[in-house]
């Protein structure tokens, strides 16, 4: 070891334990705004601290930085500012503030990637680094949750001291996959699915072996995550990057690549085994298997890259059509593998109280099911068709003893399922129907882990993929009121209720760029695309750059796979995704961005560390020739836009912060502040307009209590400006007030205003009709009027795809009205 410092030099060393302290730090700073950006009791917190960090270096930063302020800052500024404003317009402040606080610990993650970078090759090392690091603890945790739970336990009973968004995870779908910390297993898989994709750049560029190892167990920690997390859409999307990612690769660099790509695929797949045989089963409360295999993924993944991978890469190097053969034959190989693990199957062993559920796409007609095993099996046959599929309900066609079981299948069926079950335990050895089609059902496949077995059965009729189409018809619905700027951030979870055919619950359109249309408008829409776009620009960019980032391969290819995953999950709404996100977009600004001036300062080396001087007296330099005049070399001039954006991104954060702080202020002081109730509202209903709506419910509640004849006359005021507030809960005390006060004709109005807005909602109609028949005056004029209600419930009927839950009280008086 001493040898290899001697030959890399004392200065060399230097740089490498100074960038390997910057890499601690970053990874460090990227967990810590992980973790507090979930916080609830001040959920401002977070970013208020990084405003007032980005506020004080972006002034002093050096001038070369400001050619990062270029048109990506512009539109991720945009953006953001876009966002914040639309709390003011959209429907419930409340919500908007919640997702609005989500987006802003990734821009503070963004700003520090832009200012903190440094220049030269491995420009932007440290915040890829923190970035490979924060999702293998996010890996590592999520994987001990369904193990030890020694790591994850102590991890959630801190946090759980100030949040208790890491406390709620099971850990584990029996049978299928982990859950993770995060608030979405596909979320997780989108940050792990980036974390090796980076890993992988960070592995093959790294400096030193002590550094090449820490990336190694990264990457390993992630990949193991990220397959045992098993989200079929992340796993359709990373292929297509992980190709990337070797295109983009140097020629020279290929070979290397390939070879770690198939170490840490082979090594992520052992270990994926013996966690599935572990623990999946959902017995096992305690098990080291999952620690235990992180261990010895990360080991074995960096006694490979030491000992086997050089001499892979060399004989792949050395004869280069080999390889490609030996890929294109592996590539058939797996091919081959697939279809046969697809179809050779077996018996199937069935404990006490486990099910098995296996589907098949039958086409209509008469079914009989035979079935064989050691002991009496029970089955229960359920048939979806599309509504079915998008609401996930379904339709029984059997309930009882498997074997000569007689069921009929529907014309518009999309997928059978058969649920199978032994009460005392056994083994199914075989199931098969006949009648309208003949054929037998895949039992227990053999050469397939089960997590995998179990999510692609039917997976030509997935529900999930269906409902999402639903999601953004509903989304699209949404955005045509007001198509321009949007109806606010969290626009689907605050207005879904009002365009939706059925009930159903969602936050978001699992389509980002729906999302953006619903929240943002078209605007909003064009400037997200146009972050991903000039992102791309930045990556084409730093490609023809005379010194390419060795992280631009991971980098453009990490792009790809957000974009894909864009289409299909929530990632973009989510904090966690966020702060990776938006670190991914800083450094391709990095990386492909020239700077403005040459390093002038070079880092100073500690008298300690210096060569030893030989001799008292200075040597004299001797005289050169005069050098011939060089071209002086052209670089980017920062101009007008790079300096107003240098200043305004701290000023963003100053008036976020401003705002924030007032919002905070003025909410704590309208209900816990001292003074007048009623006072302290109406001036909280002027100050902070985010929360109007609250503000104003609380008033009506408390002053339809008040004896307070001031309140009481105020009362008509704030009754008629709750009532314009769309608002999708009850009670609503507007409503109340107006039949309290015999108002009815207001009353009715605001009530069928509500319900437009929560049409979809049997809780809202229900409540609707008990309002009704509790103020019931028994005249005529009081009838017509609720005939309305029930005229509109009517007419929503005819169009939705389920009927009305409502009491039997309701209905009774329901049909009187009808009478």
């Amino acid at each position: 070891m001493k040898q290899d410092q001697n030959r890399r030099g004392p200065r060399a060393l230097y740089v490498e334990q100074s960038l390997s302290r910057q890499t601690a730090l970053w990874a460090g700073l990227a967990v810590l705004v992980w973790v507090f950006s979930a916080v609830e009791s001040a959920p401002g917190m977070c970013f208020l601290l990084g405003a007032a960090l980005l506020a004080a270096p972006s002034f002093w930063t050096r001038r070369e930085i400001l050619t990062r302020f270029n048109a990506q800052a512009l539109f991720v500024l945009a953006y953001a500012l876009l966002g914040g404003m639309s709390c003011f317009w959209a429907v419930s402040g409340r919500l908007a503030v919640r997702d609005f606080l989500r987006l802003l610990p990734g821009i503070f993650v963004y700003e520090l990637v832009v200012l903190f970078s440094g220049r030269g090759t491995f420009r932007g090392f440290s915040g890829a680094a923190a970035l490979s690091a924060l999702s293998a603890v996010i890996s590592f945790l999520s994987i001990d949750a369904v193990g030890t739970r020694w790591f994850s336990g102590a991890f959630q009973r801190l946090t759980g001291l100030f949040t208790n968004a890491y406390g709620s995870t099971t850990g584990l779908e029996v049978g299928t996959r982990i859950t993770s910390l995060t608030e979405d297993p596909n979320v997780y898989a989108g940050i792990a699915g980036v974390g090796v994709l980076v890993g992988l750049s960070l592995a093959l560029s790294a400096r030193g072996r002590g550094e090449r190892r820490f990336h190694l167990c990264c990457l390993a920690l992630n990949a193991l995550g990220f397959v045992l997390v098993f989200s079929v859409g992340a796993a359709g999307y990373i292929v297509p990057a992980f190709l990337l990612f070797l295109l983009f690769l140097k020629k020279e660099d290929r070979a290397a690549g390939a070879v770690l790509m198939v170490e840490t695929l082979a090594v992520t797949m052992l270990g994926v085994a013996a966690v599935y045989l572990a623990v999946f089963d959902g017995t096992k409360q305690f098990s080291v298997v999952p620690l235990a295999a992180m261990v010895l993924c990360c080991t074995a993944l960096c006694v490979l890259e030491q000992f086997a991978a050089p001499r892979a890469a060399s004989a792949i190097a050395a004869h280069p059509k080999a390889a490609l053969g030996a890929a294109a034959a592996l590539a058939a190989l797996l091919a081959v593998y697939a279809a046969v693990a697809m179809n050779v199957t077996g018996p199937a062993s069935l404990a006490p109280g486990e099910t098995l559920r296996r589907a098949a796409a039958l086409p209509a007609g008469e079914y009989t099911l035979s079935v064989d095993g050691t002991a009496t099996a029970q089955v229960r046959i359920v048939s979806q068709n599309e509504k079915d599929l998008i609401m996930h309900t379904e339709t029984v066609l059997y309930s009882g003893a498997a074997d000569g079981a007689a069921f009929s299948v529907p014309e518009d069926s999309k997928a059978v399922w058969f649920h199978f079950a032994i009460p005392e335990g056994g083994e199914l050895t075989a199931a098969a129907y006949s009648g309208a089609d003949d054929g037998s059902l895949k039992l227990g496949y053999k050469l397939l882990p089960g997590f995998i077995a179990n999510r692609l059965q039917g997976l030509w009729a997935n529900e999930n993929a269906v409902q999402r189409v639903q999601f953004w018809r509903d989304g699209l619905k949404l955005w045509r009121q007001h198509p321009v700027f949007g109806n606010g951030m969290a626009a689907m979870e605050a207005g879904l209720f009002s365009v939706e055919p059925f009930y159903y619950e969602t936050k978001y359109a699992h389509n980002h760029f729906v999302q953006c249309l619903m929240d943002t408008g078209v605007a909003g829409l064009a400037l997200f695309v146009g972050i991903l776009a000039s992102s791309a620009w930045l990556f084409w960019k730093g490609r023809r750059s005379k010194d390419p980032s060795p992280l631009l391969p991971a980098l453009g290819a990490a792009l790809v796979f957000m974009v894909l995953q864009a289409t299909m999950q929530v990632d973009f709404s989510n904090r966690s995704f966020l702060i990776v996100a938006f670190g991914v977009f800083g450094l391709l600004n990095a990386a492909g961005t020239e700077l403005a001036e040459p390093e002038r300062a070079q880092i100073p080396v500690p008298r300690a560390m210096e060569a030893p001087r030989k001799g008292k007296k200075k040597a004299q330099p001797e005289p050169e020739a005069p050098a011939a005049p060089q071209p002086e070399e052209k670089k980017p001039v920062p101009g007008r836009l790079n300096r107003a954006l240098h200043r305004a991104y701290p000023a963003f954060g100053a008036l976020c912060a401003l705002v924030l702080c007032c919002h905070f202020y003025t909410n704590w002081h309208a209900t816990s502040g001292s003074g007048d109730l009623f006072a302290r509202l109406d001036r909280a209903v002027v100050t902070d307009p985010l929360y109007k709506t609250d503000y104003l419910r609380t008033y009506m509640l408390y002053g339809m209590q008040s004896k307070d004849a001031k309140v009481l006359a105020s009362l008509d005021e704030h009754a008629d400006r709750l009532a314009a507030q769309h608002m999708n809960s009850e009670p609503h005390y507007a409503i109340e007030y107006f039949f309290a006060v015999g108002e009815t004709d207001k009353a009715v109005d605001a009530l069928l205003d509500h319900l437009s807005f929560n049409r979809s909602r049997s809780a809202a109609w229900q409540y609707a009709f008990d309002l009704l028949f509790q103020y019931y005056d028994g005249t005529d004029e009081y009838q017509m009027l609720a005939r309305r209600v029930a005229d509109a419930l009517d007419a929503w009927e005819t169009q939705a795809m389920e009927p009305v839950q409502l009491s039997d009280m309701n209905r009774t008086y329901l049909a009187s009205l009808r009478d």
